[in-house]
């Protein structure tokens, strides 16, 4: 059954067919807001087209609004990419409409939903709240108001109704988290919508989830459901664990820690380093860690008991999510890349966000909206592929394809795995060292220096050779790159009852190429002419490491397109964020000045 076509009043069909015909008749893109009866209520064009196509540029769309264009022909016939496009849109709540070019006619494809009214957290809740003789003062013995503390519980409710950012320091002793975890509750349960705590420190984070919040949930008299959120690097891979405890080329001590982590497996019901009563060494974690790279999901004979899986189905069920602040500028940079809010990135998705301990973002957020890399990132990645003594990964593949039944391919691709691209990783492997080194003897002859600014005007003799050494790893990187796609492609197009049986070896493969590809990817931004806001340098460190950076200079531009913009409902709380009582320097550097889009709220500095 059709759809009703979107009500376009006459003013705004004007509007449109003008900007059509400045088009001279080809495609125009709308985004168009909504107002409370379904109508269209204005238009800004995001792109022009041609007769055939447009860009679909929707990525800060929201649900209640539609997208709208025009088919030149007069045919309003939704095209499959038509159609593609309304089926992601109306997935996150956006509407999206075919019209002619006068806009007289209109094709409703899928309707605009506007997201339910949030209920806001009253005022009037929160002075009960924290009031003498109300529900805090029946859970802590002696308790007393505070004035602080609820006049931040104020500030937090106003960040999370208005849905815009703030400023708020509160020194020690205010009580700041049972004054931003109250409000943030209250939010959660009654609109069903997630919230994110990150804070810098893990101390912090232990006394949220072990204390504060189920002192919270007492006073509420409501479920809560709070989790501590970890990386994934964090969390045991039972798969992985049990295919290295099964490798004939073992070093001992390798195969020693391998067995202590085998029979801890069995006993831990977290699976994370956390829950160890000691850490194994470095290059054994990593070789058993769980990697977004390299996962099975559901094909995994271990998936329904994962670690990771498990931790994650926990925080899918939560309320409040608790979390460092590299925790969420990562997911932040995962979602700013696939303009994806509603989904999960590396955390669930979430409407509101709540930074403690503020004063650091900027070290965690820097990192993860930048890139770096370094020789021992490069060699530890090449390492992992082939070595000449160990496990490797090439080695594993190759192994799984010699326990294949025979078949006409199956010795062309076991050498491949096994002899030729082994040998074209140590040709990488010598590539990279020899570039490394002579990074160091061009940009740092001087023992004394450790550092070198790659944009300096001392540096600009050195440019060009440094920048052909870079390009020529980079692009040695990517080549084995492909030509281990190549092979990886090869055998997954094998008939499905031998290809299933490589599916490990595989996918722990494809993770490996992806990590030479950031690797060459780090490597050619500190190339050529410097990026805008972005500094960049290279330092030599202990253990002949050499790291390259190229980071933000500023982030107030980076944290408003990853955090204020898509989360508006920001609060930002320290005991340390004024100078003098006067917060401006900060709010400057993290892009929450007055006039800013967002328009942020007023600082707030409490005693």
């Amino acid at each position: 059954m059709a759809l009703p076509p979107l009500p376009i009043p006459e003013a705004l069909r004007a509007e449109i067919a003008g900007h059509i015909a400045r088009a001279e008749g080809c495609e125009v893109f709308f985004a168009g807001d909504t107002d409370g009866e379904g109508r269209l209520a204005r238009v800004t064009v995001l792109a022009r087209g041609h007769a055939t196509a447009v860009p679909a540029l929707t990525r800060d769309l929201a649900p209640g609004q539609v997208v709208l264009h025009n088919h030149p022909s007069g045919d309003l016939t939704p095209s499959d990419p038509d159609i593609e496009i309304a089926s992601l849109l109306g997935e996150r709540g956006v509407g999206f409409a075919i019209v002619d070019n006068e806009a007289r006619r209109v094709l409703t494809v899928t309707q605009p939903h506007r997201p339910e009214a949030e209920r806001p957290v009253e005022a009037a809740w929160i002075d009960a709240f924290f009031a003498a003789g109300g529900p805090l003062a029946r859970v802590f013995d002696g308790y007393e108001p505070r004035p602080p503390q609820v006049a931040m519980a104020h500030a937090c409710a106003e960040v999370i109704n208005r849905a815009r950012p703030r400023l708020v320091e509160a020194g020690t002793g205010t009580g700041k988290s049972l004054a931003y975890l109250a409000p943030a509750a209250r939010w959660a349960q009654a609109n069903g919508k997630r919230v994110v705590v990150a804070t810098h420190t893990i101390h912090l984070q232990q006394q949220l989830v072990t204390k504060d919040i189920p002192q919270l949930a007492q006073a509420l008299e409501a479920p809560l459901k709070a989790v501590l959120v970890k990386g994934r690097g964090n969390y045991l891979c039972l798969r992985k664990l049990h295919e290295a405890v099964a490798q004939p080329d073992l070093y001992d001590e390798e195969r020693e820690a391998l067995e202590q982590l085998a029979r801890w497996a069995e006993q831990t019901r977290d699976g994370s380093l956390a829950d160890l009563a000691e850490p194994p060494p470095a290059a054994v974690w990593e070789r058993v860690r769980s990697d977004a790279d390299s996962t099975l999901r559901a094909r995994c004979r271990y998936f329904d008991r994962c670690f990771f899986y498990r931790a994650r189905r926990e925080a899918a069920g939560a309320q409040i999510l608790i979390a460092n602040h590299a925790l969420l500028a990562a997911d932040l940079a995962v979602r700013q890349a696939t303009g994806d809010l509603e989904g999960a990135a590396v955390l669930p998705p979430y409407h509101r966000v709540i930074v403690d301990e503020a004063h650091h973002l900027e070290d965690s957020a820097v990192r993860h909206l930048g890139s770096q890399t370094s020789r021992l990132a490069c060699l530890h990645a090449l390492g992992r592929l082939h070595r000449s003594r160990g496990a490797t990964l090439l080695g594993r593949l190759a192994r799984a394809l010699g326990q294949l039944p025979p078949f006409e391919e199956r010795e062309g691709l076991r050498a491949e795995a096994g002899e030729r691209l082994p040998a074209r990783v140590e040709e990488v492997r010598g590539l990279a060292r020899a570039t490394f080194d002579e990074l160091v003897a061009l940009l740092l002859p001087d023992p004394l220096f450790t550092s070198c600014d790659l944009d300096a005007e001392a540096t600009a003799p050195q440019r060009p050779e440094s920048d052909r050494l870079l390009k020529e790893l980079a692009a040695a990187l990517n080549g084995l790159g492909r030509e281990l796609h190549g092979l990886l492609r090869a055998c997954a197009a094998l008939p499905p009852t031998l290809a299933d049986r490589l599916a490990s070896p595989l996918t722990d493969c494809a993770g490996a190429v992806s990590r030479l590809q950031g690797i060459a990817d780090a490597l050619l931004a500190c190339t050529g002419a410097r990026p805008e806001n972005r500094v960049r340098w290279v330092e030599r460190r202990a253990n002949q490491n050499v790291v390259l950076f190229c980071l933000p200079v500023e982030l107030r531009g980076e944290l408003t397109e990853a955090l204020f913009r898509p989360y508006p409902g920001t609060l930002l709380t320290s005991a340390t964020l004024s100078t003098g009582g006067d917060c401006g320097f900060v709010a400057d550097r993290l892009g929450l000045e007055p006039g800013h889009d967002p328009e942020p709220l007023a600082p707030l500095v409490l005693p």
